[in-house]
């Protein structure tokens, strides 16, 4: 094990995005008063993603909103940035990293906080004008300008940021239909009867939901004028908007012969295979627990802070549930926990009547839970996730007994 970092030590954290800029800012915490140099790829200054999809596209915030520091803050805590900047290559023998422009930049320690890349659509025509994506700050500014004159958008993928630049779209008045290539919406990470009631809620705004719908072709003479489904079924559009994941940008990392799999290998203090070599955010994927990187706006934080701990030779922090949240025009959905599976999982609420919580358990003890439009009651159960105390099933589930009472009775317990 490494010593922790001293004032003499130069931390360079490639990636300037949520985590990388989280990174910078837990380490001056921690009182580290060496150098920090952040490098990232886009020109601006770190920022957060979710208002991307929601209120930058519907312009009820700003871009200066989403940064997570003013440029100033960077000046005064001494953190260089290294904006518009491509690393090419990283020297694990050199402890150094290499940017296009021909600059080097030596290291004590390296944080790999690179993200992940948009999956492209492999059909012909993905490549014409208007066929965006949203990921970056750029791209959520050129979308919602497109948006300003669409009237037919169709949204290919019926995941995460499909749904919610489809509410968001759908709010501004477009004609709004989501593709999905699979029976359900959000597949991977939620069950068979909450992708439907998602579409079902979807649907009364006015947007078309096709599911199990494979895309054959984009056709137009610049920009789209139709999309072909695989089923030779024709939608008229003039704006495409593709949203089918990500995966972990783990190029740099592979290079430099890091361990990786579904993303770069890390432990719990987010270290790598090379002792001098964190990773953190949507490119790490922990050794033990995740088969694949976990994408969420807490984790990044949360490994943001345990990264900064561990490189200053602190006590970890306490890791909370996984949580993860989305929002959709007027619905909520948030995910917390790691069931193993959904299956037999109860419910309380229902949707008719405003919220439904579903709630998945081990015995007596919860292992995940979803709610749509719940959020004082996800708070709740995020606290009971975290304690992991037994309580009773059927008190949870009960309408006529009040949540809080319950879940702060198996607290007390």
């Amino acid at each position: 094990m490494m010593a922790p970092l001293t004032e003499q030590d130069r931390v360079v954290i490639i990636g300037a995005g949520h985590a990388g800029g989280r990174a910078a800012e837990r380490l001056r915490a921690h009182g580290f008063a060496g150098g920090i140099t952040l490098v990232g790829k886009e020109d601006v200054a770190p920022y957060e993603r979710p208002p991307l999809s929601k209120s930058v596209l519907l312009r009820s915030g700003s871009e200066a909103d989403t940064y997570l520091q003013d440029l100033a803050w960077y000046a005064g805590n001494r953190v260089t940035l290294r904006l518009g900047q491509l690393v090419t290559r990283i020297d694990r023998d050199a402890r150094k990293v290499f940017l296009l422009d021909g600059e080097t930049l030596p290291y004590s320690r390296l944080i790999i906080a690179t993200g992940g890349r948009l999956r492209d659509l492999p059909v012909p025509g993905a490549d014409l004008d208007n066929v965006l994506s949203l990921k970056t700050m750029a791209d959520a500014v050129a979308l919602r300008a497109r948006l300003d004159t669409a009237r037919r958008l169709v949204v290919i993928g019926g995941g995460f940021i499909g749904l919610e630049v489809a509410a968001s779209a759908r709010a501004l008045g477009c004609e709004v239909t989501v593709v999905e290539a699979t029976e359900r919406l959000m597949g991977r990470a939620v069950p068979k009867e909450i992708g439907a009631r998602v579409a079902a809620v979807h649907e009364a705004r006015g947007t078309t939901v096709m599911l199990g719908c494979g895309v054959q072709a984009l056709i137009g003479e610049t920009a789209v004028n139709t999309v072909v489904l695989a089923d030779g079924q024709r939608l008229a559009a003039d704006l495409v908007v593709v949203g089918i994941g990500i995966a972990p940008e783990t190029g740099l990392a592979e290079q430099a012969g890091l361990e990786t799999a579904q993303g770069i290998l890390v432990d719990d203090q987010c270290r790598t295979s090379d002792p001098g070599i964190f990773a953190i955010g949507d490119v790490a994927c922990h050794r033990a627990r995740a088969a694949r990187p976990v994408e969420s706006w807490q984790n990044a934080e949360q490994q943001a802070t345990r990264v900064a701990a561990a490189l200053m030779g602190c006590p970890a922090p306490e890791l909370e549930p996984p949580w993860f949240w989305s929002d959709q025009g007027d619905l909520n959905l948030q995910i917390a926990g790691t069931p193993v599976h959904w299956d037999g999982a109860m419910s309380r609420g229902r949707m008719a009547e405003g919220s439904l919580l579903l709630i998945q358990m081990d015995g007596q003890q919860v292992t995940g839970t979803i709610g749509l439009n719940a959020k004082k009651d996800m708070l709740l159960m995020r606290k009971l996730l975290k304690a992991g105390c037994p309580v009773d099933a059927d008190s949870l589930t009960d309408p006529e007994q009040p949540l809080k009472k319950t879940v702060m009775a198996a607290l007390r317990a």
